[in-house]
């Protein structure tokens, strides 16, 4: 807190403790707002591997498409040349 603050209480003892604890909540507000802006990044970062994760998961059932008709597709292969 600064000296030339127009905060003051009633009684010297009192003010010393007030200037004191307004001191400590404005270390207190200023790390508040570090940690929300941290929270924000954070927030953020977490909505971005959401999305990329739920891309992941689409290419992921695209793939296991792509694999369930190469096997169809060999086993039809398969039968011809039994057939044959």
């Amino acid at each position: 807190m600064k000296k030339e603050s127009n905060l003051h209480w009633y009684c010297i003892g009192c003010d010393k403790g007030a200037a004191k604890i307004f001191e400590a909540l404005t270390k207190v507000q200023v790390r508040v707002e570090a940690v929300e802006v941290k929270l924000e990044t954070v927030n953020e970062k977490v909505e971005q591997m959401g999305l990329r994760m739920q891309e992941l998961e689409e290419k992921l059932d695209h793939t296991k498409i792509v694999e369930v008709v190469k096997d169809e597709i060999e086993m039809m292969r398969l039968k011809t040349l039994l057939q044959r």
